[in-house]
């Protein structure tokens, strides 16, 4: 008979841009090349494609997933609420003054709520403070130097 003469085999490739946006999802340290080989695919072809289906890269994709995951954390931290002005328990100081530079470079009031902020801008505000940072303690340890 004819049917017995067909096999089954692998599925076919079509849905692969979804296969890697599955494993994005469960695997953000997931190697794009490693993956397309499994899948048989030039890492070329899986970056094209990918862009093709959901019009974005596959690295791109991943930072928007990770971007939404902390901001989804962020949301439900407690970073907010472990603040303090005594300098003596410094992880909720620390947070205070932290979180209070951020809303001065977002331009907000000082009891404004960071979870509205846009992701973008908080990000951007967040390496200024991260590098001004960087900056005075090098300068400081520089200076304090034999």
């Amino acid at each position: 008979m004819l049917a017995d003469a067909f096999t089954a085999g692998p599925p076919p490739l079509a849905d692969w841009p979804d296969l890697l946006a599955t494993a994005l999802r469960a695997r953000s340290d997931l190697r794009l090349a490693e993956w397309a080989s499994r899948m048989g695919l030039a890492p070329e072809t899986v970056s094209r494609g990918f862009r093709l289906a959901y019009g974005t890269t596959p690295a791109r994709y991943r930072a928007e997933l990770r971007a939404r995951r902390a901001f989804a954390a962020l949301r439900e931290s407690k970073l907010s609420q472990s603040q303090g002005d005594d300098p003596g328990v410094p992880h909720a100081y620390a947070n205070k003054r932290v979180l209070a530079d951020l809303r001065a470079r977002l331009g907000l009031s000082q009891d404004a709520d960071l979870r509205g902020a846009p992701v973008p801008a908080l990000r951007r505000a967040a390496e200024a403070a991260l590098r001004e940072d960087t900056r005075r303690r090098t300068a400081e340890t520089r200076a304090h130097a034999p």
